[in-house]
């Protein structure tokens, strides 16, 4: 039976960073594909006679969702700015050089810790080890202790 380690409030907080990264990169591809869709559709009524509003409803309707889509990039890319703030500042307090390297490498550039390890010139299980280390530090400073 496989023991799956339960993690920290500070990883998880940490962790948050990546998950808004993700929901960013999908956002902008909805956002162009509405467009691109509202794009097909004007193409395909060039040049006819458009008999029904039918076309034009539906390009009207992808236009809106494209317009959407936007605003909710927006939104997205504001909360990854404020996140990205809140966790650099959070481990810039790291005072172990090693630590916030390891910190930085693996939340903010979201590097696996295996290539950190290849990074560093050491074993997956010393990162792993130092990582578990700079993550109880930043626990402690969550915590105020």
């Amino acid at each position: 039976m496989v023991t799956v380690k339960k993690k920290s409030e500070a990883q998880l907080f940490l962790e948050e960073l990546e998950r808004i990264d993700a929901l960013v990169e999908c956002k902008l591809i909805e956002r162009l594909q509405w467009k691109e869709l509202a794009l097909n559709i004007t193409a395909n009524m060039g040049g006819e006679v458009v008999q029904s509003s039918g076309s034009q409803s539906k390009m009207a309707e992808a236009v809106n969702h494209a317009i959407d889509m936007e605003n909710e990039v927006l939104l997205a890319v504001n909360k990854l700015i404020a996140k990205k703030k809140e966790v650099t500042q959070l481990i810039e307090q790291v005072d172990n050089a090693t630590w916030y390297k390891i910190l930085h490498e693996r939340y903010v550039q979201h590097i696996e810790l295996s290539d950190i390890a290849d990074n560093f010139g050491k074993s997956y299980d010393w990162v792993k080890s130092t990582h578990g280390r700079a993550i109880q530090c930043v626990q402690r400073m969550r915590s105020g202790l």
